[in-house]
């Protein structure tokens, strides 16, 4: 590869080049259009259109991408389902997967990004002036990610495994201004939403073998306790969830004569999160008693911030300043006791009797707006 970020990760030939092209017509109007690489996932460009001094409208597009890695393997086929061969015998240790080598598949760590803008600029008047955007961006790709299958708290199933990567945002923000002889003011007001497509992602559990390879069974020389050929353990964990984000921004400054001046400057801004929690069990074979503290996570984060400052010169050689600050950060999650199900031995009553193996991750739940997971514990029987 030649680098993560300039398009130049397939070999092969690919149009370079830079177009920009202008025109003024009568009444001050003109046309601007703005095209750079167009044959790289790297391109970008814009249209513009406007009236000198009155409006501006444009349309932009750019595109990133960013080739991590173009030499990986997995065993693990699908996307949000992450699924073994059908021939796979696993076993306690890499070194006994038999079947790794013919299992092996490549995979991209990559993540292609697109932007799009519709832009507006307008003067309303002498003193007012207007601007608006509305952006949408969609990331998709392939990355990578960690995770454990835990049957007691010791060890766990640790894999690294190709996450999914399917995001879609959505933002808009407006910005009204005045400029007077005393007082300037700036208002805003931003909107954005998060969506991620995959909620979660699932695996198949690498170390126990699978449907076709006599899953399930329990050697001669093997006790039930060493047993570890269980059908459909699979595990789970949560990916970022969607969320919302809206804030107010009013800045400014007043002029009272020529050496006092009052500045200010306040925001408010929330941030919410009620993604759905997933199951304790990633197994629906597997009924728990123990239900959810809730159903979604249901958090907020209110942050407010507010700058004031009086200047005052009576002299030349002497300055005064008086200065007010506020930073406030409310982030109370609803309190929550999640349940926890340990890994119990492997036993089973009687020789010809089922049984049945608990494996249990977990990780806090509301530490994170962006990221909320739940207890999840899968479970097998013979």
């Amino acid at each position: 590869m030649a680098g993560q970020y300039n398009g130049l990760q397939d070999q092969g030939f690919s149009l370079l080049g830079k177009l920009d092209w202008r025109r003024f017509t009568a009444g001050d109007s003109h046309w601007q259009v703005q095209l750079s690489d167009p044959g790289l996932d790297t391109r970008e460009g814009t249209v513009r259109w406007g009236v000198r001094d009155r409006l501006q409208i444009s349309a932009s597009f750019d595109s990133q991408y960013q080739q991590r890695n173009d030499s990986g393997l997995t065993p693990f086929r699908g996307d949000s389902l992450l699924q073994l061969p059908g021939n796979w015998s696993g076993g306690r240790t890499t070194g006994d997967w038999t079947e790794l080598a013919e299992a092996l598949q490549p995979f991209d760590r990559s993540l292609e990004r697109n932007n799009y803008e519709l832009a507006l600029e307008t003067r309303l008047s002498p003193r007012w002036q207007l601007q608006s955007a509305l952006r949408y961006s969609t990331r998709k790709g392939t990355g990578d990610t960690g995770a454990a299958i835990y049957s007691d708290a010791a060890a766990g199933d640790a894999v690294l495994l190709p996450a999914p990567v399917d995001h879609r945002s959505f933002d808009a923000d407006t910005t009204l201004s005045y400029s007077g002889t005393r007082l300037h003011l700036q208002g805003s007001i931003v909107w954005s939403d998060f969506d991620n497509r995959d909620q979660s992602l699932r695996w198949h559990n690498p170390y126990i073998a699978w449907a076709g390879s006599g899953a399930g069974a329990v050697a001669d020389d093997q006790s039930p306790t060493d047993a570890f050929s269980l059908p459909a353990v699979e595990g789970a964990l949560s990916l970022a969830p969607d969320n919302q984000h809206g804030s107010a921004r009013l800045a400014g400054h007043y002029l009272f004569g020529p050496r006092l001046r009052l500045q200010f400057d306040g925001s408010y801004g929330l941030t919410e999160q009620d993604q759905e929690l997933m199951p304790y069990s990633a197994n629906p074979g597997l009924q728990l008693e123990q239900a959810l503290p809730r159903d979604s996570f249901s958090g907020k984060v209110a942050t407010t911030a507010a700058k004031v400052r009086l200047q005052w010169q009576p002299h030349r050689q002497l300055e005064l300043k008086l200065a007010y600050r506020l930073r406030d950060r409310d982030y109370r999650p609803p309190a929550t006791a999640t349940a926890m199900f340990p890994g119990t031995t492997r036993t089973r009553s009687g020789p010809s009797s089922p049984f049945t193996t608990p494996v249990t991750t977990c990780a806090a739940t509301g530490s994170n707006l962006r990221r909320a997971t739940a207890c999840r514990t899968a479970a097998s029987s013979a």
